[in-house]
């Protein structure tokens, strides 16, 4: 876990009417709208399940992984697939091993849901008709990911995905340059089927296994 002084609270952040994995996203999309990450940016989300060990709601950011990005050729699916890869090949040392402050924010602060942060391309099928016309072809399958990256009709965003352990996941976004209250959100919950979703739900996991094997189930 990282230093105390890193956990942002969610306190008071808005939900969308999304509940705990909604505050998350806005509080990190909003951050990064602010300082946009040169790499995909992973967070983690703190006590947001039910019967949390301690009563305060948060998220800390993993560290930069620009490396990563690069060794992954680009490829948000490799890069996803590492992380997890490596967060299960960490040695699992004893919990005393650490001093009794960093033990204690371990199992105060439990994992409960991760989120990412990266540039994706949306497309609005009710701007225009070309809009439309692009959201039919991506439905149909008729438009890769090279094709849309150059399509005048999928605007550029910063995205942020969030899933917890429960297997609930968001979807927000905002236009480059916004700020809070340019930020939008796929209606619904999103399928645990999504390649994005299921792969981050599978860092999550890899987390949050090391952390408990560490410092304990509730960690």
């Amino acid at each position: 876990m990282s230093s105390p002084e890193q956990l942002r609270s969610l306190t008071d952040v808005p939900d969308h009417g999304l509940g705990p994995l909604g505050r998350l996203a806005h509080g990190v999309l909003t951050e990064c709208l602010a300082a946009p990450p040169a790499a995909p940016r992973l967070y983690l989300g703190h006590n947001i399940l039910p019967d949390p060990p301690f009563p305060l709601s948060g998220y800390i950011a993993f560290p930069a992984v620009d490396d990563a990005w690069r060794a992954s050729g680009q490829d948000l699916s490799i890069f996803l697939t590492w992380a997890a890869e490596s967060l299960r090949a960490q040695p699992r040392p004893s919990a005393a091993s650490f001093g009794e402050q960093h033990q204690m924010l371990n199992r105060l602060l439990r994992i409960d849901a991760i989120a990412l942060v990266w540039e994706v391309r949306v497309v609005v099928p009710t701007e225009s008709m070309a809009g439309w016309t692009l959201a039919a072809d991506v439905l149909a399958g008729r438009v890769g990911r090279e094709e849309l990256a150059d399509a005048a009709a999928a605007e550029p965003a910063l995205a942020v995905w969030t899933v917890d352990r429960a297997g609930s996941a968001v979807l927000m976004f905002a236009p480059p340059g916004g700020t809070a209250d340019d930020i939008a959100y796929a209606g619904d919950l999103l399928d645990s089927s999504d390649p994005v979703v299921a792969r981050l739900a599978d860092v999550l996991d890899a987390q949050y296994e090391w952390t408990s094997a560490v410092f304990g189930a509730d960690a």
